[in-house]
């Protein structure tokens, strides 16, 4: 009886132990997924995947053409703008075209993978503000990812065009060109927290004043997007 007990004792105490080893790895694990899950940046930026396909071999990166579903929230939670079903905002990731917390939260991101970012005003729209966003304000974008098109080209992640099929996409009339009024409306359409009324206008001058190469106030698709001649971006990161 008493060699059994002693077994039946030494058993007990493995298992015990056993049991506890699984509860610290469970914990251990727990806090590497919650470390992995929520990346907090040097410079404020908090970027929380919410959601991530389980095909995710193909991620974003400078450069490629992303189509983004969004919706923008203040810190009291007025939803200051959002995407409209169906017409999902487009750039291109790296260029400039979009505040910097936008530029630095998307990167690595696979086709389905939701985000929530959280931008602090300097990676948004400073103190100066823009619209319906106060000076000094954070902001925080719950994000989808659509689609992707590595390097801005054809033939991306989905199957869509690049900077073609954007320039197709503003080129309502197609007339091969297009003016101030067509990248004015493409603007408005897209939202992506693009200040609204005469700051826009501020956003179309500077970009023909960037990509108009021979000032005759039409862009062509060879005009059009981030110039080879310059690793400088083509328009200010100061709007999304």
């Amino acid at each position: 009886h008493t060699k059994l007990f002693v077994l039946f004792f030494s058993i007990s105490s493995l298992f015990t132990d056993w049991v506890r080893t699984v509860l610290i790895m469970w914990k251990l694990a727990a806090l590497f997924l919650a470390m992995a899950v929520a990346v907090h940046a040097d410079d404020g930026l908090v970027i929380d995947t919410t959601f991530t396909p389980e095909d995710c071999s193909v991620k974003s990166k400078s450069g490629d053409l992303l189509k983004m579903s969004y919706k923008g929230t203040l810190e009291n939670g007025e939803v200051f703008d959002e995407s409209r079903p169906g017409s999902p905002f487009t750039f291109t990731i790296g260029s400039g075209q979009v505040i910097k917390g936008w530029d630095q939260g998307l990167l690595d991101m696979c086709v389905g993978e939701k985000r929530t970012l959280t931008i602090p005003s300097a990676l948004g729209y400073g103190e100066q503000g823009a619209g319906k966003i106060p000076p000094g304000a954070t902001l925080t974008f719950e994000v989808e990812l659509l689609a992707l098109s590595e390097d801005g080209s054809e033939g991306g992640a989905d199957g869509s065009g690049g900077l073609d099929s954007l320039f197709k996409g503003m080129d309502k009339d197609n007339s091969g060109g297009i003016d101030r009024s067509e990248i004015r409306a493409y603007l408005q359409g897209q939202g992506g927290g693009m200040p609204e009324g005469e700051n826009i206008d501020n956003i179309v001058d500077e970009i023909f004043t960037s990509e108009d190469k021979n000032k005759d106030g039409i862009l062509t698709l060879n005009e059009f997007g981030p110039s080879d001649e310059s690793d400088e971006p083509a328009h200010d990161a100061e709007e999304l």
